[in-house]
C-alpha cells in the first residue's frame, strides 16, 4: 500500500462523496475514512478503484441515514423503467439556475435513491457495483435510480416551474444534443457556476453567456461517443448515407464502405436472423444494425453494456435517414451471438 496510489484516486472519491452529500468538508472526512479502512484491511484487493468506490459509497450512505430517518425502499413493488426511459451516464449537476433546482430534488430523495442516482448518473458506476454499495440486487439498484430520476420530473404546479424547465431542458440536451429548448429558456447573459464536486470532476468554475452554456452541454452530450465509425451498405442505398449524416452531426467521423458482401458483415457482427436492416455500422466496440435512433446510440455508449451491439429491424419511417412521421414504436434490441434482447422502445 502506498500513499501515491490512494492520492491518485482521492479527487474522484472526493467528487463522488461531495455530489452525494452536498457538503465538501464532509466529503473530505468520508474519503479520509475510506483511506483508514484501506490501511486497516488485510484483504486482498484486486480492483482498488472499485473497492474504494464501494467503501466511499457505503460511508456516504451511512451519513445520509444519520441525517434523517431511514425511508423504507421497497424495491419489490417498484415499476420497471417507463418505456423509452434512459439511464443517462453523465449528467453534470451545476449550481446556479440548474444546480439549485437539482439540489432541492436530491435533498428529497431517500439515502438509497440518492446514492444509486449519483453513482450511476453522475459517475457511470454500473448497477452491479451500486448493488454492492447498497447491499441489494442490481435490478433493485436500477429501480432505485429510476425512481430517483422520476422525482426529477416537474411537479404538477410549482412556483419554481422555470427552474424545473431548465433542469429538464438541460438533461435533454445532455442526453440527446437537443439544445433549442435550453437556449430559449436561458437568458442571453446567463452565468452558470459549478459546485466543488463538479469542478473536481473537470467542469469549468464559471460559464458565461447562453451560447457558451449550450456549447458546454453539447460537448458533454457527445463526449461518450467514439470519434469514428464504419458504415457498411449496398451501393444503391441512399438512406444509409443520410443515417451517416446524423452520426456526423454528433461529431462522429463516418467511413462508408459499399463494395463488400453485406451478408458477411452482418454474420460477423452477429445480427440475429430476421432482424436485419439496410446497413451495419462498426462503432467503437459495438455494432449498430439499421436506423437506430440517436437517443439509443448515445444510451449504448453511456451505459456500455456487455453486448455485441444494438439494432432496429427493417427501415421504420421517422427514424434517422427515413423521412416521415413515426408510425409505430421503435423497438430497439440488443444482440450477442445472434441472440436478441429488448433494449429500449422509443
Amino acid at each position: 500500500m502506498t500513499t501515491e496510489v490512494f492520492e491518485a484516486e482521492r479527487p474522484r472519491l472526493v467528487a463522488l462523496a461531495a455530489r452525494v452529500l452536498a457538503d465538501g468538508a464532509e466529503a473530505e472526512d468520508v474519503v479520509q475514512q475510506a483511506w483508514l479502512r484501506w490501511h486497516g484491511t488485510d484483504a486482498q484487493i484486486d480492483n482498488l478503484p472499485a473497492w474504494l468506490t464501494t467503501v466511499t459509497g457505503r460511508l456516504c450512505l451511512d451519513r445520509l441515514r444519520v441525517r434523517r430517518p431511514v425511508l423504507v425502499d421497497d424495491t419489490s413493488t417498484l415499476p420497471e423503467d417507463p418505456v423509452g426511459a434512459l439511464d443517462p451516464a453523465d449528467e453534470v449537476v451545476l449550481t446556479g439556475e440548474v444546480g439549485a433546482a437539482l439540489a432541492l430534488v436530491l435533498d428529497r430523495l431517500s439515502p438509497q435513491e440518492r446514492v444509486a442516482f449519483v453513482l450511476h448518473d453522475s459517475f457511470a458506476v454500473e448497477f452491479p457495483a451500486i448493488a454492492e454499495v447498497l447491499d441489494t440486487t442490481p435490478a433493485a439498484a436500477r429501480k432505485l435510480a429510476s425512481r430517483a430520476r422520476a422525482k426529477l420530473r416537474p411537479p404538477a404546479v410549482d412556483a419554481s416551474m422555470a427552474d424545473w424547465e431548465i433542469v429538464d431542458a438541460f438533461m435533454t440536451a445532455a442526453r440527446c444534443g437537443e439544445f433549442d429548448r435550453l437556449l430559449a429558456l436561458l437568458a442571453p447573459d446567463v452565468v452558470v457556476t459549478a459546485d466543488d464536486a463538479a469542478v473536481l470532476a473537470g467542469t469549468p468554475e464559471r460559464i458565461v453567456g447562453r451560447s457558451a452554456v449550450a456549447d458546454f452541454f453539447d460537448g458533454s452530450a457527445h463526449a461518450a461517443l467514439p470519434d469514428e465509425a464504419t458504415l457498411y451498405k449496398n451501393p444503391q442505398c441512399g438512406c444509409c448515407d443520410e443515417y451517416a449524416r446524423h452520426l456526423e452531426a454528433l461529431g462522429v467521423d463516418v467511413t462508408i464502405i459499399d463494395d463488400v458482401e453485406l451478408g458477411d458483415i452482418k454474420q460477423q457482427a452477429g445480427v440475429p436472423y430476421g432482424l436485419g436492416s439496410c446497413h451495419t455500422i462498426e462503432m467503437g466496440e459495438y455494432w449498430i444494425e439499421g436506423h437506430v435512433p440517436m437517443e439509443a446510440v448515445q444510451a449504448l455508449f453511456e451505459e456500455q453494456p456487455d453486448i455485441d451491439g444494438i439494432g432496429l429491424a427493417g427501415m421504420p419511417i421517422g427514424t434517422p435517414g427515413m423521412p416521415g412521421p413515426q408510425e409505430s414504436p421503435y423497438n430497439v434490441y440488443t444482440f450477442t451471438g445472434q441472440e436478441d434482447e429488448p433494449f429500449m422502445t422509443l
